[in-house]
């Protein structure tokens, strides 16, 4: 028996005795009528509904039973009520009321009918195996495999008709597919779809299908390959197919075939990778998620049987989603991160992220009740979608960071009024769905009073792993108090508060893993933004303020930002020169909209750190530092370089981000700049004491190591706003502090 079911909850089989079940005869009994109600307006905004019981099973207001097998001996009769098991797939018939599952009872499985308003026991249908309901004809299709297709009346269970189909070879049987437009229904065999007239029960068409395995040694095998999973967009008439076309344990490819039923020919084809949940057709719409090897979500749309969306990098596994077509919103709850996603189902942008009333898995939506149903072993639970709102800000609970890695490290520009920082600590390896590749996480905490206290922003997190990728303070913090951060998996978080209450910005963003988030220094003005991502280096504009994002169509493994960006409009990109060759720099003078090559950056080096010094226009100073330590200096805008500091290779997990190099801001004469990095003779010296601080007095010229107590190994730095006034030096640890340093007292070596 195939369940159609790609990601579950592995359930607790029941203690039930099988011929108890199947055993008993049960007269007709007329359907239960529709239910009128809407959502209910009192009570608990979520519920958890009991399983049936045995008794309930055997005195339901049920159609007749199919198969008869002989009634048990009283001997066999339970001693107290025995509870069915609940299983996916849940197919939801609003407008009659009802829920249909399986229950499963030792091992026996079974097709129940539930009520949408409350979950009681409606119906038993004797029969088992993948189904579909057409209720505005009264049809329940069955696939019985090889003993064919079951038609029966879904208000008194009579079996209409039993369709003969071949037997299959492939060991999944798809679920039919109910066509209420025509009457019609579709099942499947291998290759073939089979067009069935049910009032008939006869075949009236069959389509094959030739698709053949994906080359290589991970193939599938010679000839067509079996469908695995279908779903039928009626309305609009387009028959989507998937087959497994590559298989390299534990790796799948698969293939997705868009078919128009009208016309009999083939629209297009979606090749994914990965395992994937069930994906769901709607109102002209295929929506999925699947997930890459090594742990890379991404959720993918079809619309009109075409390649719509397809957004990568997220965190989590996969799920199916429902749709709420009134609200526009698509639900999408992956069970470990115990939070449900909405998104928007037209742009599959996050819109909110809310924590879960309970676990479970979501399995369906009913829109006359507004109700999401979730199952978690076996027992079935509904939540209001009424009661799903936009989280509230929360206030900074007070509590220690942790005692690793300071990543990163931020101050406020209303400094001097607030005294505010802002420090992302490392977390190490993620586990579970909170990982993502490539993404490297941290704990974002905030302190308002200098660093004496810290805490940690969650409101708008809860729900998800709110992990930090990167962290970007706006210069005009001081009126807007607005932030921007890369969650990792789950793209771009604003918040307008100080960090009381994160939103998603995501709009426009086709992945979900942040590198860097750049804001112009006219921010308040000009809202302009960027933001880097991981996976293809891909450079994103917003002239919102971070509220929608558009691709520039450029792809750069770093990007810098001049100081005076809002006069300049001058970006940095350094690109990949590929094998054999140093990276290459690349120069915009116009916001991002235009790239022009600068040339290579010293032989062979391929680039960790870049940063343009503050007027940019005036001196023409960047800093460069390379995966081999070495940190290269240039005053003509990147045409010639000098090598102006040899250190070891830096830890690009302790010292991942571009901050780790400053300027001290307002002095032009001096010129100070500070940067972190590994001790050039590292390996001779405890692993814990590898970090470095390095200050240079001459706009990055030559340098001087900072000496500073054997208790302290810096991995982060930052400077005061009004440096000039009061010379304050922030250094974070590789413990977990926050020193403050007075610059006119560091002790420089030599």
């Amino acid at each position: 028996m195939d369940i159609r079911i790609k990601a579950c909850i592995i359930p607790t089989v029941c203690l039930l005795l099988l011929n108890l079940l199947l055993g008993c005869s049960a007269a007709h009994t007329p359907g239960v009528e529709p239910t009128a109600r809407t959502s209910p307006t009192s009570g608990p905004t979520s519920t958890a509904w009991p399983a049936p019981t045995l008794t309930e099973l055997l005195t339901a207001t049920a159609p007749t039973r199919q198969p008869a097998t002989p009634p048990p001996s009283p001997s066999a009769k339970p001693t107290e009520p025995q509870v069915a098991e609940l299983r996916p797939p849940m197919i939801v018939d609003s407008e009659a009321g009802r829920l249909y599952l399986t229950a499963v009872v030792d091992s026996s499985e079974q097709i129940l009918a539930l009520a949408t308003d409350d979950g009681r026991l409606l119906a038993t249908y004797g029969v088992s195996g993948t189904f579909a309901v057409d209720s505005a004809h009264g049809w329940l299709y069955v696939d019985q495999g090889n003993q064919g297709l079951a038609v029966l009346d879904v208000e008194t269970g009579a079996l209409h008709a039993l369709v003969s189909l071949p037997a299959g070879s492939s060991w999944v049987t798809p679920a039919p597919q109910a066509d209420p437009a025509s009457g019609r229904v579709l099942a499947f065999r291998d290759n073939t779809v089979f067009w069935i007239d049910p009032q008939e029960g006869t075949v009236t068409r069959t389509i094959p299908f030739d698709v053949q395995a994906a080359g290589g040694s991970c193939g599938t095998g010679d000839g067509p390959l079996p469908i695995q999973d279908a779903e039928y967009d009626s309305r609009h008439g387009i028959l989507y197919l998937e087959f497994l076309t590559y298989v390299c344990t534990p790796w799948t490819g698969y293939t997705i075939v868009s078919y128009d039923m009208a016309t009999g020919s083939e629209i297009a084809r979606k090749h994914g990778s990965g395992p994937e949940a069930l994906p769901v057709a709607f109102d002209g719409y295929l929506y999925g998620s699947s997930w890459y090897r090594l742990g890379i979500g991404y959720r993918w749309a079809l619309r009109d049987g075409r390649p719509w969306i397809d957004v990568s990098d997220w965190q989590g596994g996969f799920a199916r989603f429902q749709v709420d077509a009134r609200r526009g919103w698509l639900y999408e709850a992956t069970g470990v991160a115990k939070g449900l996603r909405v998104l928007d189902r037209h742009t599959m942008a996050l819109i909110l992220l809310v924590p879960l009333p309970f676990e479970g898995q979501l399995v369906g939506y009913d829109p006359k009740t507004d109700q999401l149903y979730f199952l978690n072993e076996g027992q079935l639970g509904r939540w209001l979608g009424s009661a799903i709102r936009p989280p509230t800000p929360e206030p900074l609970a007070v509590t220690e960071p942790p005692t690793s890695a300071l990543r990163s490290l931020l101050v406020s520009p209303d400094w001097t009024e607030d005294r505010t920082l802002f420090g992302i600590w490392d977390v190490g390896i993620v586990p579970g769905e909170c990982w993502v590749l490539n993404q490297v996480p941290g704990q974002l905490y905030a302190s308002h009073d200098a660093g004496r206290t810290w805490g940690q922003p969650r409101g708008g997190l809860r729900g998800g792993c709110g992990h930090v990728t990167a962290l970007a303070v706006s210069p005009d913090y001081a009126h807007d108090r607005t932030l921007l951060a890369g969650i990792a998996g789950l793209g771009i978080f604003k918040s307008s508060d100080s960090g009381r209450l994160w939103q998603p910005s995501n709009a426009g963003l086709m992945s979900m893993g942040i590198r860097q988030i750049l804001l112009s220094p006219g921010f308040g003005d000009d809202e302009a933004a960027f933001a880097q991502v991981v996976s293809s280096g891909e450079l994103y504009r917003s002239t919102d303020g971070g509220s929608t994002w558009e691709a520039l169509g450029v792809d750069f493994h770093l990007v810098a930002m001049s100081p005076e960006f809002d006069q300049d409009r001058t970006l940095l990109g350094i690109a990949y020169g590929g094998e054999g060759s140093g990276d290459e720099l690349h120069v915009s003078r116009d916001g991002g909209g235009h790239w022009e090559r600068v040339g290579e950056v010293p032989a062979d080096a391929t680039v960790s750190l870049l940063s343009m010094s503050p007027l940019f226009e005036k001196w023409g100073v960047i800093l460069m530092q390379a995966n081999d330590g070495k940190l290269y200096r240039s005053d003509d805008g990147g045409v010639y370089w000098d090598h102006v500091l040899t250190t070891a290779p830096p830890d690009l997990a302790t010292f991942p981000g571009p901050e780790r190099l400053v300027y001290a801001p307002d002095i032009e004469v001096n010129r100070p700049v500070f940067l972190v990095t590994s001790r050039s003779n590292y390996s001779t010296v405890s692993p814990s004491r590898h970090g470095v601080l390095y200050q240079s007095g001459d706009g990055g010229v030559t340098w001087r190591e900072v000496l500073l107590p054997e208790d302290i190994t810096p991995t982060a730095v930052a400077i005061s706003p009004s440096f000039a006034q009061d010379g304050l030096v922030f250094v974070g640890t590789a413990d977990g502090r926050v020193i403050t340093l007075r610059a006119a007292e560091l002790q420089l070596a030599g």
